[in-house]
């Protein structure tokens, strides 16, 4: 597979819309400018603690090993703990901007969880340059064999902020991250036990796509961590990976075993810095077209005191039959006949509109409690999944509660359904609700809307 491939784009891309990503971040996508070399920040670290030690670890082909440097270190002194060395290198260089490559990956949004397989903090300053992070201690977590409590803290689909998770440890000054094959020995070792491994991550990491990008893993380990993200043996879950790096061709073997017993498992020969900066064209580009298509057909803003209808989108016949009676009766209404959403700039048009109505005609169903019931119960700590009929109660309860009379709220129900259901909002179970079954209107029903439409506009002077 290359990057020219249309259809791996429109693939991965899909899937990433779809929240069903997780990109696995190495030290490839890292690179660091300094020192007169353009290097992984990795690389940039291991040449500085070989210098601080006075080791001449550089091979013959110019590149430089962390794992070598702190392995040759040890047996000059085997007493030494090297993780603070590392760890105050990095201090050193806290004035370091995180690169380009970390900024685009955090401009894509639909990543709601990142694994990174260095100890630095640079992705999470990227995402907090990009997208403000609430709370960076907590949301920069670090996996280490004698740590407790390093799971996320909810299950992925219920995060409502980006979380940054490196698997192998965070820098300090005690050893708590991987510097050495000694350190990732104890690691993958503690990974292996139930009872220390973080179940939540874990779970996210098996029913997710994985995106290895740069992260230039030894054959060995690329094996043991798709295993160990997989339900059972590798040749029997259908689970799939995408791995970016250059070193791919090097790695033979790892490909033919991939190829033989796990064929969803895509490969790229493509640096991984052009990669990310590809992927973030093309996603900014997909949402670009994606939004005009959903605005488009938003109606026009409302004239103000008129009808706005609220409902959900398993009532759109229900809708679509009273926003036909109210215009019938020539009564301005606000109904976005798609139930569309376009993220920010559909919610403003929503805020607008309600702001501007003197009555909401709010649809109650059967099918619109259940769904509140599930969010609710699944998803009620994620904002973005909050359906969006409670939205605009919510905004209409808000501003009658601010401005007491400049809005009357008419709430209906289409079908039978326990009108003091506990899930309905106490402010919608304290007004009458009426019946109009199927969403068809009695002339009784429509004058009470036209004459409060009429009444609200006198109150506003329009």
């Amino acid at each position: 597979m290359t990057l020219t491939s249309e259809k791996f784009w429109e693939t991965l891309l899909t899937k990433i819309e779809e929240g069903r990503v997780i990109p696995v971040i190495g030290s490839g996508v890292i690179p660091i400018e300094l020192d007169g070399r353009t290097e992984p920040l990795e690389t940039l670290i291991a040449r500085r603690l070989a210098k601080r030690v006075d080791i001449d670890a550089e091979a013959e082909n110019g590149t430089i090993s962390l794992h070598d440097v702190v392995a040759r270190a040890h047996r000059q002194d085997p007493q030494e703990d090297y993780h603070s060395e590392v760890h105050g290198i990095l201090r050193d260089l806290r004035t370091l901007a995180p690169p380009e490559s970390l900024q685009a990956l955090a401009r894509i949004t639909d990543f709601k969880l990142y694994i990174s397989l260095t100890f630095d903090s640079l992705l999470l300053r990227a995402i907090d340059d990009v997208r403000d992070v609430r709370d960076p201690d907590q949301q920069h977590i670090g996996y280490a064999p004698n740590l407790r409590q390093v799971d996320l803290p909810a299950p992925l689909r219920q995060l409502n902020e980006p979380y940054v998770y490196a698997l192998f440890g965070k820098a300090c000054s005690a050893p708590e991250f991987v510097i050495s094959d000694e350190d990732l020995l104890e690691w993958i070792t503690a990974l292996q036990d139930p009872d220390n491994r973080p179940q939540q991550l874990f779970d996210a990491l098996r029913s997710h796509h994985l995106l290895f990008i740069g992260c230039a893993l030894p054959d060995w380990l690329v094996r043991f961590f798709l295993r160990l993200t997989r339900e059972g043996r590798v040749s029997a879950t259908r689970a799939s990976e995408t791995l970016i790096d250059t070193a791919m061709p090097d790695q033979s073997s790892l490909v033919a075993f991939l190829d033989h017993f796990s064929p969803r498992t895509t490969f790229l020969d493509a640096n991984p810095v052009e990669f990310v900066r590809q992927l973030e064209e093309r996603w900014q580009k997909q949402k670009q077209l994606a939004a005009p298509a959903q605005l488009a057909d938003v109606p026009a803003d409302l004239r103000a005191g008129g009808v706005f209808l609220s409902y959900a989108s398993d009532d759109t016949v229900a809708a679509s039959q009273l926003q036909g009676a109210l215009a019938g009766r020539q009564i301005d209404t606000w109904f976005d006949a798609q139930r569309l959403n376009a993220g920010a700039s559909y919610a403003k048009v929503i805020e607008r509109n309600i702001g501007l109505c003197g009555v909401i005609i709010i649809v109650m169903s059967r099918a619109t409690l259940s769904r509140l019931q599930c969010w609710r119960d699944d998803d009620s700590s994620h904002a973005d999944k909050k359906p969006y009929f409670l939205k605009e109660w919510e905004l209409a309860l808000a501003r009658e509660r601010l401005f007491a009379g400049s809005l009357t709220i008419c709430p209906v129900y289409i079908d039978a359904l326990d009108l003091h259901d506990a899930i309905i909002p106490e402010g919608l179970r304290k007004l009458t609700c009426e019946s109009i079954p199927g969403g068809n209107a009695e002339e009784a029903f429509l004058d009470r809307i036209k004459k409060a439409v009429r009444e609200q506009r006198k109150k506003g002077g329009a």
